[in-house]
């Protein structure tokens, strides 16, 4: 059991600390976590977009691509502009995949740099 803790741990400190947004949404796309890299990517509190659809934080010409994702199921790497808080505009870069129980894991980067 110790051993376990400590794996737990470790993982949680991993994604903490990283410079990549990790989330995991349900099955109809709301988001149910975000790391806390949230803040620096979209400017917002992670807490509050909580039970709120991923789609919302995108740019309205973005947001039928992300919902042709989720109904198709698949594994895909998309680009897309957001609608972060505190600036104008940022780009970001979405990994996503679908997961056995119906719901998504992925991690977002900001590629603001790169567009």
């Amino acid at each position: 059991m110790e051993a376990l803790a400590e794996s737990e741990t470790r993982l949680r400190r991993r994604v903490e600390y990283l410079s990549q947004v990790v989330f995991e949404l349900d099955e109809s796309g709301m988001i149910s976590y975000v790391s806390p890299a949230w803040l620096l990517v979209m400017g917002e509190d992670p807490m509050r977009c909580l039970l709120m659809p991923l789609r919302q934080f995108l740019r309205a010409p973005y947001r039928d691509t992300l919902d042709r994702f989720l109904t198709d199921h698949g594994r895909s790497r998309l680009t897309f502009e957001a609608e972060p808080e505190r600036w104008e505009t940022t780009w970001i870069r979405i990994s996503i995949a679908r997961t056995p129980d119906g719901g998504y894991v992925g991690a977002i980067e900001d590629v603001t740099e790169e567009i």
